[in-house]
């Protein structure tokens, strides 16, 4: 069989941390600096270890076995992108630390910017003139894995709805 090769990972459509904002700059030049706030909720911590647990237990299964690599002494294991499941996965601390350690913002991105606490209903940016954000980071609730039409609906939207107001 030629090397073949797949992807696994846990992926939390709706963590319960919060973006902050930490500037609010109205310079262009300034970058944003934002605290992520990864797993500063429990329960977003007990989801990543659930779901973990769950890839390790898909990995062991013996429908996997053709995926795994040849090693030098004649055993049989994956290659890993990154660091590999730790071995003990009942361990809730080790497995805590294994997603604080591997943590990333490589998906979709949605619920940084909730409407009522970082933009207001109209995507306003609350305390800043003139900036609006109209992207995935407004949901409150992901439209699904793929959000590209969803977002395309949503720009056309506001964009006819800012056209609008100018017109007045």
């Amino acid at each position: 069989m030629p090397e073949a090769g797949f992807l696994a990972a846990v992926v939390l459509s709706m963590p319960g941390s919060i973006v902050e904002p930490i500037n609010n700059s109205t310079d262009v030049r300034v970058n944003p600096i934002v605290r992520f706030n990864y797993f500063s909720n429990p329960g977003d911590v007990e989801r990543c270890v659930n779901g973990t647990r769950k890839i390790g237990d898909v990995l062991r299964s013996r429908s996997m076995e053709d995926f795994k690599f040849r090693e030098w002494f004649g055993g049989r294991d994956f290659r890993y992108v990154g660091p590999a499941l730790p071995v003990d996965q009942s361990n809730d601390r080790l497995m805590g630390e294994f997603c604080r350690r591997t943590v990333s913002t490589i998906w979709h991105y949605h619920g940084g910017c909730l409407v009522g606490k970082v933009v207001d209903r109209n995507f306003r940016v609350i305390g800043i003139d003139a900036l609006r954000v109209v992207d995935g980071s407004i949901f409150t609730l992901s439209p699904g894995t793929n959000p590209q039409a969803t977002l395309l609906m949503l720009g056309r939207y506001v964009g006819m709805k800012i056209l609008r107001e100018r017109m007045r």
